[in-house]
């Protein structure tokens, strides 16, 4: 399912602002959500925007990131100069042991214009592989996914998370690659 992985270190700075900002009340979801639990920005939650209608609050990740994700994507020749891509669709999710977070199997495909999908596995544990890509009702766990890595994938591919059993926490930061018209 991954089509490519590369590596990617985010700053102290840069990680200390992924903690403080989504590791809040405001991002919390209890362990009895049926499809995610843990800490969870998901890019359609209301809770990703300021009080200001359409300011995100997210603006530094995509900054941080939209540099580096330009540039893998035109090495892959994903990206042309006749294509607008947007990769504004980003959000962060720390999943905590004792909460037994977990993200149940689905997709990231919402139409024509979605390009890629990709996940920053910015701090999680080496010993444990929690993401996994359904395949049929077989979970295939790709073992590129240690601290630091970006993997891309397609948007259509089917892929869920275990809960963290051998640290306390996960963190991540997803996003989608979508084509602006």
């Amino acid at each position: 399912m991954i089509f490519q992985s590369y590596d990617f270190k985010l700053s102290d700075e840069d990680y200390r602002y992924l903690i403080d900002t989504y590791k809040t009340d405001r991002f919390l979801r209890p362990g009895e959500n049926p499809y995610y639990s843990g800490y969870h920005a998901h890019p359609n939650s209301q809770l990703r925007y300021d009080w200001n209608p359409g300011k995100q609050i997210d603006r530094r990740l995509i900054n941080i990131y939209t540099p580096f994700l330009s540039e893998k994507l035109r090495e892959q020749g994903l990206d042309s100069k006749n294509m607008i891509l947007s990769y504004s669709h980003i959000w962060a999710q720390i999943y905590m042991r004792e909460m037994k977070s977990k993200n149940e199997p689905h997709n990231h495909y919402t139409s024509m214009d979605s390009v890629c999908s990709w996940i920053h596995f910015v701090d999680v544990p080496d010993d444990q592989d929690c993401l996994y890509f359904q395949i049929g009702k077989e979970r295939v766990f790709p073992k590129n996914q240690r601290s630091g890595k970006i993997i891309f994938f397609p948007c259509w591919a089917m892929h869920g998370v275990d809960a963290p059993t051998t640290r306390s926490e996960r963190v991540v930061v997803a996003g989608n690659v979508i084509r602006k018209k």
